[in-house]
């Protein structure tokens, strides 16, 4: 990866280079907390559907 990197570097410059990776952190910095929110929300409303549903209204969860 890193001479990915270096070649990238040559073609398009040290500051497209710093750019990329100020983008990918930025990114990573409200991308994943974002993710880890929706991702605990659902699983609490699955296992909160999946009580209701087993409780006798004939609906499946898969």
């Amino acid at each position: 990866m890193l001479f990915w990197v270096l070649v990238y570097s040559v073609i398009w410059g040290s500051l497209a280079v710093l750019a990329g990776g100020v983008l990918i952190v930025f990114v990573l910095a409200v991308v994943v907390p974002v993710a880890t929110l929706v991702g605990v929300t659902g699983m609490y409303i699955r296992r909160q559907l999946g009580n209701s549903l087993s409780e006798g209204n004939g609906a499946t969860v898969s």
